[in-house]
């Protein structure tokens, strides 16, 4: 399949069809260690440009960062290097309401409150396994917790409960 089949392919799959995206980006270049996105200025401007000594000569602007891609079983990621310095924190609220809910479980198991993870599995109407994983979840380290809290866990850790 041609690049350029491919693309016309990909934009149509994932709704990037819209005409002010192919309006604004000219080209995306992805290679192992960055990606580049050239950016139309017109756009951007709602003008045409007017002379040569508006822009550099190619008229698009480049924004490039650095990346690696991360390989886990069937799954690739692309992960973003320095995004951890340019973008603010994003907690992941599905991995905190993970980790108070195991703790939640283990209270209750180690004052006496539940006597067993199928008495929790059957009150709360979930598997005993998924209990288990997310009790599991207690045992994390304090700095590990705090990091996830603040949005600043690792990024090949992702809730997989």
């Amino acid at each position: 399949m041609t690049a350029l089949c491919y693309r016309e392919g990909w934009h149509s799959a994932h709704g990037l069809g819209s005409p002010a995206i192919r309006a604004l980006v000219e080209q995306v270049i992805v290679d192992e260690q960055t990606i580049i996105i050239k950016v139309r200025r017109e756009p951007l401007l709602d003008r045409p440009m007017s002379s040569a000594s508006d822009a550099p000569s190619d008229g698009a602007i480049e924004l490039t960062t650095a990346v690696s891609i991360k390989r886990r079983g069937v799954g690739t990621r692309l992960v973003l290097l320095d995004a951890q310095h340019n973008h603010p924190a994003r907690c992941d609220p599905a991995l905190v309401k993970a980790i108070a809910r195991g703790r939640a479980w283990f209270d209750e198991l180690v004052t006496g409150r539940a006597r067993s993870l199928q008495e929790l599995a059957k009150r709360d109407g979930i598997s005993r396994r998924y209990i288990r994983r997310l009790v599991g979840l207690t045992f994390l380290s304090p700095q590990l917790v705090e990091a996830i809290l603040q949005g600043r866990q690792p990024s090949s850790l992702r809730r997989r409960v």
